[in-house]
């Protein structure tokens, strides 16, 4: 897979005679030297894909002398800025973005080059990957009602939802799922959401949820809110912040269950294809 980026906000990016810098970026480590020789490796033998660094990118590209009025001031005025980053796969159609900040923009005026002025844009790219320009939502209906509802792909029995395979097409665990209960009738006290592919952690929830109600749980934020209230209180959290994994969909597909106690709701989930 190979790829340019292309724009940074609302601004195209140089891409005339473009140089590109499309390496992975480091892995967050912690490692410690021993006395007696060797190291230890404080991540132990779990594949630690989800830490990873800020990581410096380069853009390199040419201005012609007709441009640079029009396009190099309004590039210098985005250093320091932060804004989505897009990159544009060779097929010249698939874009990926990540918040990145522009930290400078190098550049040499040379007297024997007065048609062009090269130009090199040092990013520091602030996602853990980058995500798919489309939104994937999986609405699940009238959860906790007993009806039958063909428009979603849940099977859905009594209070319960089951076979939610939140897979993606990236290549990388996305940390941002989003999930909705909005209630449609009854008073919900509890929720439930489980990773059938892995059973060390269950996220549960407890309060009270009337109809019109919305419970939002937001793995990127780490937050719950009922409406615009916080509701964490009421979330009985995992152990280790590794138990949001359940709600990070690998890609591939993932079995999770939803639970809800005494009234019924619509269930959505949303998330990004992840890449590194």
């Amino acid at each position: 897979m190979a790829y340019t980026y292309t724009q940074f906000g609302s601004t195209d990016l140089p891409n005339l005679e473009g140089s590109h810098d499309i390496s992975s970026g480091s892995a967050r480590v912690n490692i410690m030297d021993l006395p007696g020789g060797g190291a230890y490796d404080a991540t132990g033998g779990a594949n630690d894909r989800g830490e990873r660094g800020a990581q410096k990118i380069g853009v390199a590209g040419i201005l012609l002398q007709s441009d640079l009025a029009a396009a190099y001031y309004p590039l210098r005025a985005l250093v320091g800025t932060r804004a989505q980053l897009w990159r544009t796969r060779d097929d010249g159609t698939t874009k990926e973005w990540a918040y990145a900040r522009l930290d400078n923009i190098r550049s040499t005026r040379r007297q024997k080059n007065l048609f062009y002025l090269e130009i090199d844009m040092q990013f520091v790219v602030l996602s853990p990957c980058w995500f798919s320009e489309t939104e994937t939502v999986l609405s699940y209906l009238d959860a906790g009602a007993n009806d039958d509802d063909l428009t979603t792909t849940g099977a859905e029995s009594g209070d319960v939802i089951s076979s939610i395979l939140p897979g993606h097409g990236g290549n990388f665990p996305n940390r941002g799922t989003v999930v909705e209960i909005t209630v449609i009738s009854g008073t919900i006290t509890a929720v439930s959401i489980q990773n059938t592919a892995s059973v060390a952690h269950t996220l549960a929830w407890s309060g009270s949820l009337t109809v019109g109600d919305v419970l939002t749980i937001d793995c990127g934020a780490l937050s719950v809110l009922d409406g615009a209230t916080d509701a964490y209180s009421g979330l009985t959290p995992p152990t280790t912040v590794d138990g949001w994994l359940i709600l990070w969909p690998d890609p591939s597909s993932n079995s999770m269950t939803v639970t809800l106690t005494g009234g019924a709701a619509n269930v959505e989930f949303s998330f990004y294809d992840a890449w590194v």
